[in-house]
């Protein structure tokens, strides 16, 4: 996963940021042909477009996420939901100490998402300079899933446009899969994808940029309301 190191710029150029983008990942397995970073790669990669495009600030991922349901699978690393909350709290707090009034948190994995929501909304409404806004890129491309759950077609394609490469896998639906069942439990593979798939560079590239689009947006209306100026 090259890159995704954070913003290259030293810190004077990095004084009096007032909009930071947070990429989150996941350390899991994604199939039986995909790295385990696929969650991370992506997150960065939107974050790192949307945060040029606005001229914004952005931090080096977090890169381990809530991934109790692939824990059967070799070298998973999850953390419980209230630990991630206490760790990303932390993070809110030191960006809220250097004057940040915007973070846009660029969630790349699905387990991540009701603890991160959980933990800005308590945030948000206890009255905090800072303001967190929690994002789920994937729901731009929701008409492309074609009933992927996890580690799929679509998944498979984005990490293909983003890294050169090519991957294809097998597996198995089920239903209901979060957080009632783990992952193995009902696909060997570790794909949750109704059959066989081969990915797609070109619908990668047309997920991708459907995906910073909507951060993008997302971002630019949040800064809006909260009177923030863009660069972009």
């Amino acid at each position: 996963m090259p890159g995704c190191m954070g913003d290259a710029r030293p810190w004077p150029l990095l004084e009096g940021s007032r909009i930071v983008f947070l990429p989150l990942g996941s350390w899991e397995q994604h199939g039986e042909s995909m790295p385990l970073y696929v969650d991370t790669l992506i997150a960065c990669r939107v974050a790192e477009e949307a945060a040029g495009r606005l001229g914004a600030a952005v931090l080096p991922p977090l890169a381990y996420g809530v991934s109790g349901e692939h824990r059967d699978f070799p070298l998973t690393v999850w953390l419980s939901p209230s630990t991630y909350c206490s760790l990303l709290t932390e993070i809110f707090s030191s960006l809220e100490s250097h004057g940040v009034k915007l973070l846009v948190a660029v969630n790349g994995h699905g387990g991540n998402r009701a603890a991160l929501e959980a933990c800005a909304s308590h945030w948000n409404y206890s009255g905090r300079a800072l303001r967190v806004l929690p994002l789920w890129p994937w729901e731009a491309v929701r008409d492309l899933m074609e009933g992927e759950v996890h580690a799929g077609r679509l998944e498979a394609s984005v990490v293909a446009y983003l890294e050169g490469a090519s991957y294809r896998g097998e597996g198995r639906t089920c239903e209901p899969l979060y957080p009632l069942r783990r992952t193995r439990e009902c696909s060997g593979s570790g794909s949750v994808y109704p059959g066989a798939w081969e990915s797609d560079p070109d619908l990668g590239e047309r997920a991708f940029k459907a995906m910073v689009e909507y951060t993008v947006g997302e971002a630019r209306r949040a800064a809006e309301v909260l009177g923030l100026r863009l660069d972009g």
